[in-house]
């Protein structure tokens, strides 16, 4: 992560102990109403989205909510992604500069920075709904907000939670790690490293370069998104295979950042509306993106064949990434700190999936 990073210190004599319990535990607040005092602002947001549901769901329907609950006081101008700053490196941007917020997936920093990889979702970790109720309820956005403040000097909430992801798309059906191996796929975040790790070529392309890619061979498969996302994008018509369960991505969590001076230049009740309003649209994105995927995988089956990856594959991976994550864990205290939370919310959470009687996605 490059920028400035400033310290706890610095930023309570700026905004106060309230402002800052605020923006570090990311709790859902009451709103008040909005008084019609002050002067309109208008805040920039830097995204790694082109379109589709994460622009539209996520970063812009919370520029709408915020909108609407200051009355037109804050006024939110969504970017797509790289208009202000890279794609992929929206914390950076807004770090820099070049944006007051953003909106992207901490995880496209890959294994080089293995506590945001671990925010975002581990290959083979919580799915979604699990991942929905730790963030929300289940003291995962107070520590998102903190480690992250912490450790990168970002205001940081989570917006959005993914429904599980489709493994693969890709001209040649793939059930096994011999199956992957050789293949050039597009996939992001830590699963670059992981795949090359199981023979695979992996590149990194941003979303709006992913059909293009997969329909003129240069890749031979690509994961995007959810079903739903997928569709939109166009890509089960691009190739004949359809790769299932999205074991590689089973939960993520999307961020916003927001620079740490421009947070402390807004009053208590404009702080108070952003935090409720990243919750508010993290679950109705996430029952939204739900309903789509229903109707959306039908489509996908009937343009692709439909594979499944073997268990024995799945669990590969699992311990794969158990592997990396425990040296991790033993190297950096606050990695640590969040995966042993994240594992205690998991055995709670398996624990209790008897009487739910739920399936696991992967």
């Amino acid at each position: 992560m490059s920028g400035s990073r400033l310290s706890r210190r610095s930023l309570l004599a700026g905004a106060g102990a309230g402002a800052l319990a605020t923006a570090a535990a990311s709790v859902p607040l009451p709103l008040r109403a909005f008084g019609a005092e002050g002067e309109a602002r208008t805040l920039r947001m830097a995204t790694s989205w082109s379109g589709g549901a994460l622009y539209e769901l996520g970063a812009q329907a919370f520029a709408d909510r915020v909108a609407a609950e200051t009355a037109g006081r804050i006024r939110i101008e969504v970017a797509t992604g790289g208009t202000l700053g890279p794609a992929l490196e929206v914390p950076q941007t807004v770090l820099g500069g070049g944006a007051e917020m953003g909106h992207s997936w901490s995880a496209y920093t890959g294994v080089e920075d293995p506590l945001a990889v671990l925010l975002g979702g581990l290959p083979g970790g919580l799915g979604s709904l699990e991942m929905l109720h730790w963030i929300d309820a289940g003291g995962g956005r107070e520590l998102w907000g903190r480690v992250r403040y912490e450790r990168d000097g970002l205001i940081a909430f989570p917006l959005v939670v993914q429904t599980p992801e489709i493994f693969l798309h890709a001209r040649t059906p793939v059930r096994t790690e011999a199956d992957l191996a050789g293949l050039r796929i597009r996939t992001s975040g830590s699963w670059l490293t992981f795949a090359k790790e199981l023979g695979a070529e992996t590149v990194s392309l941003p979303q709006a370069e992913i059909a293009g890619a997969l329909a003129d061979g240069s890749v031979d498969g690509a994961e995007w998104a959810n079903p739903s996302q997928n569709l939109a994008l166009g890509l089960p018509g691009l190739v004949p295979y359809t790769m299932i369960p999205g074991i590689h991505q089973p939960g993520s969590v999307f961020e916003l950042t927001i620079a740490p001076d421009i947070w402390t230049s807004l009053d208590g009740e404009t702080q108070a509306v952003i935090a409720r309003a990243a919750r508010d649209v993290t679950l109705e994105a996430w029952t939204a993106l739900g309903v789509a995927d229903t109707f959306a995988m039908p489509e996908i089956a009937a343009q692709t064949e439909i594979v499944e990856l073997e268990p024995a594959f799945r669990e590969r991976i699992r311990s794969l990434v158990a592997d990396w994550a425990a040296t991790q864990a033993a190297a950096d205290p606050l990695f640590r700190e969040v995966h042993a939370a994240i594992q205690t919310f998991d055995a709670a959470w398996t624990g209790a999936g008897r009487w739910r009687g739920e399936t696991v996605c992967c």
